[in-house]
């Protein structure tokens, strides 16, 4: 059987892979998933996914994060 291949890289264009199809659904897709369908059902939804920021934390961000473990 001959398959169609992609004119840009030259592999097949639909390919199965039984141990990449086998795995768990990734995590992070699953809350994206849930989120979306929260902004769909109207819920106010607050983001704290992946970011690159460009600022260091606050220093009493960090005080506060590092105390909480010893507070509890």
């Amino acid at each position: 059987m001959v398959r169609a291949l992609d004119a840009g890289t030259g592999y097949p264009k639909h390919m199965e892979f039984r141990r990449i199809n086998n795995l768990p659904p990734y995590v992070f897709t699953i809350i994206n998933d849930l989120k979306i369908e929260g902004r769909r059902n109207g819920d106010d939804i607050m983001d704290f996914g992946f970011g690159n920021p460009d600022l260091p934390s606050p220093d009493i961000a960090v005080e506060k994060l590092c105390e909480a473990p010893k507070s509890t």
